[in-house]
């Protein structure tokens, strides 16, 4: 199999994994499932921050990294202002 392939299909399963496994809490801490547009603003999120670009190739990001750090934190700020914006 080709590099490439290897590496979009480990973002697909990625992506995919979000949206069926990850749970959020609600206001009361309950956990529910995600809807597709949370899924949708995740991952807008996560390329908006920049960490696709870690995920090309054959190898992972090095999540020690100053950069990566950087640039998760940003997405952290991104997720937490579109939880804020779609809150009740």
């Amino acid at each position: 199999m080709k590099p490439i392939t290897i590496s979009l299909l480990a973002s697909a399963l990625m992506a995919s994994s979000l949206a069926f496994s990850a749970p959020a809490a609600d206001t009361n801490g309950a956990s529910r499932a995600l809807t597709r547009e949370e899924v949708r603003a995740d991952l807008d999120a996560w390329h908006r921050a920049g960490l696709s670009e870690y995920w090309r190739g054959n190898r992972g990001p090095n999540f020690d990294s100053p950069e990566y750090l950087k640039r998760f934190a940003l997405y952290q700020r991104l997720r937490a202002e579109q939880t804020a914006t779609t809150a009740p």
